[in-house]
């Protein structure tokens, strides 16, 4: 689940959006989302599935869609180094918007340079491969907050076009179709799925991205296809009976509905605002016990009552979680 810092997003001049905005606060975001998404993947900014391409030294040349701040490719790139790749690596950082936090990095080992230039405009990222050569890998996460709603085919064609043939993709998304389980009769856990879905769905990005990515994958000439899942419980029940809770899953998930909390609200008030449910998933449908998914959350302060009833969630019930999919693929020979 992605977060957000204001209300509207950001539309470039070829209509591109980015549904949270570019600013100092968001910045900060990320790099607290980073930690979240890190701390969930188990440490491993590059998947293990690409632990013997690495170790032969088949990643040198890497690029990261969607840079945000650029942190990934900083650490990316050290944990290359901790690998004994051999030097020199180099990694390229793209986003829409140039961010403050930029640092260019070159020494003996590691070059990492960041430009701007927008995922969904398809001239601008097929220069890349004139600036620098195809790539190795590519690694592309949370761009369902990016990609509009029907144009996730193309984007993936043009990751497939940009890698060397042999090179690799790595995905890594928010599960919005089998995230957010619980007890049957929770309506909480409910309601934050039709919060999620309303806003993706309401700013033309396809909440079902996550669960639909490799066949896309496959569809768009991919071979190698691995498909991940990870839950993220906040709280856990152990051996003994008590509950134990995950700070980190629990601080993100405990901020995110209040900084979704404008997205959600503005489109509340569309007249199309049911039609953003049609792809809600089953158990938010059984968790609602027959109320119908477009008459919750009518206004602000239903909302803060959610938030609530959703904080005791975070701390009580180890039914609850979120799901990611790290997906990885490889361009043919």
């Amino acid at each position: 689940m992605a977060e957000g810092s204001r209300a509207s997003s950001t539309k470039h001049e070829n209509g591109s959006n980015y549904m949270m905005g570019h600013s100092a606060s968001e910045a900060e975001r990320l790099d607290r989302q980073h930690i979240f998404f890190r701390h969930v993947v188990d440490g491993h900014l590059l998947s293990p599935a690409l632990g013997s391409a690495i170790q032969s030294g088949q990643i040198r040349r890497v690029l990261d869609i969607g840079t945000g701040t650029g942190i990934w490719c900083h650490e990316a790139a050290a944990t290359l180094k901790e690998m004994d790749v051999p030097a020199p690596v180099k990694f390229v950082g793209i986003d829409i918007a140039e961010n403050e936090h930029w640092k260019g990095h070159e020494d003996a080992y590691a070059t990492v340079h960041f430009q701007v230039t927008d995922l969904n405009d398809e001239v601008g990222m097929s220069k890349l491969t004139e600036q620098f050569g195809q790539f190795d890998l590519i690694n592309s996460r949370m761009m369902i907050s990016a990609v509009p709603n029907g144009k996730w085919a193309a984007y993936i064609r043009r990751m497939f076009n940009l890698l060397r043939p042999g090179g690799y993709v790595q995905l890594f998304e928010a599960d919005m179709i089998n995230s957010n389980t619980g007890r049957s009769d929770d309506r909480t856990v409910a309601e934050a799925l039709v919060i999620t879905h309303a806003i993706y769905s309401g700013m033309g990005l396809d909440p079902e991205t996550a669960v639909r990515l490799a066949g896309w994958l496959h569809q768009a000439g991919f071979t190698w296809v691995r498909d991940v899942a990870y839950w993220c419980n906040p709280v856990t029940r152990q051996a003994d009976g008590s509950l134990k809770i995950d700070d980190i899953l629990y601080q993100w998930h405990s901020t995110a509905y209040g900084v979704l909390k404008p997205l959600f609200l503005k489109v509340r008030t569309s007249p199309q605002y049911s039609r953003f449910l049609e792809k809600l998933p089953p158990q938010a449908i059984n968790n609602l016990g027959g109320t119908s998914a477009d008459a919750l959350l009518a206004n602000e302060a239903d909302y803060e009552d959610f938030t609530r009833r959703h904080e005791a969630v975070l701390t009580s019930n180890p039914l609850y979680r979120t799901a990611f999919r790290l997906v990885i693929a490889q361009r043919p020979q």
